[in-house]
């Protein structure tokens, strides 16, 4: 194992606090806590299967193009992805790539249906999240099972999903990041979800996905944008996911720092900044390298040396 010198440099962490509003703001962060959406004041979605009713139990968290919550369909646990007015057709998208992946890559959701409204994926399991903060660690440490610990099996396994929808169905994932990655409430394997930026490898096409964890060579291309980044043009490659890996690496084992990086999730010039400041010790660039090179063995092999 690298001692914390070598994997940051001579410097100093500092814990930041950390707030998670998504587009919904305080909604969001109640609901992150787990109260149902009653207690927020106001109306879970209709969400219908063949006529029959989907219950809504609570708000799992928010993202750019959707609301997750907690349901219940034909007497089964789920997750109901609902998603917003604006982002239908990354319904579309999602619900065509897990019905392609789901047959040969087991570490994806289950699509069990979608709704009548055309507006919801109804997905299996409802997977347990990883303790991605700081604080968070110690209580799962004393016996809090509601989030996992990361390591070194759980990043082996995630690029093992990631090689396997690269040569297998020639998709760049495009949204590697900690909280899209879950263990499965019974097997206790990894999980990866959120397949609605999922794009063809090699076909330009608007950028999507994470910001945060998103490559330097595509964080150049949107600060190019200035303020229009989001219509900015990029070309998915297999490596660009590798990048993602090694920033969701830094974020496991460098998670105050990484904090920081939440204050600039709109600012792309940033974002750049800071990843090209942090990733300067040797072996972040010898991680980048492997990366950047397709060596997913070399990544695997290199992050068994920074995780247990």
């Amino acid at each position: 194992m690298l001692s914390r010198e070598e994997r940051e440099g001579p410097c100093t962490l500092t814990e930041a606090p950390v707030m998670f509003l998504g587009g919904d703001g305080g909604k969001a962060f109640i609901g992150l806590l787990g109260c149902g959406p009653e207690q927020l004041g106001y109306s879970p979605p209709k969400v219908s299967v063949l006529g029959k009713p989907v219950k809504i139990v609570n708000l799992l968290g928010t993202g750019a193009s959707s609301l997750v919550y907690a349901g219940e369909y034909l007497g089964k646990d789920v997750v109901v992805k609902h998603f917003r007015s604006l982002s239908i057709f990354r319904f579309t998208f999602e619900s065509h790539n897990l019905t392609r992946l789901a047959p040969t890559i087991p570490a994806v959701p289950e699509l069990l249906a979608t709704s009548d409204q055309n507006d919801a994926l109804i997905l299996s399991p409802i997977g347990i999240p990883f303790a991605t903060k700081w604080n968070d660690i110690p209580k799962v440490i004393q016996g809090d099972d509601s989030k996992a610990l990361l390591s070194f099996k759980h990043f082996a396994s995630l690029i093992e999903i990631l090689e396997s929808a690269h040569s297998e169905f020639h998709l760049a994932h495009r949204d590697v990041a900690l909280n899209n990655m879950f263990l499965h409430p019974e097997t206790k394997e990894l999980f990866l979800n959120d397949w609605g930026c999922a794009s063809e490898i090699g076909k330009p096409i608007e950028f999507a996905g994470t910001l945060l964890n998103a490559p330097i060579t595509v964080l150049e291309q949107l600060v190019l944008y200035g303020k229009n980044w989001r219509n900015a043009k990029v070309c998915p490659r297999p490596q660009d996911d590798l990048l993602s890996v090694v920033c969701c690496v830094f974020q496991a084992v460098c998670g105050a720092k990484y904090e920081a990086i939440r204050d600039f999730n709109n600012d792309p010039k940033k974002i750049l900044s800071f990843w090209k400041s942090e990733l300067v010790p040797d072996f972040w660039l010898k991680m980048l390298k492997a990366a950047e090179a397709g060596d997913t063995l070399g990544l695997t092999h290199l992050i068994s040396h920074i995780l247990p």
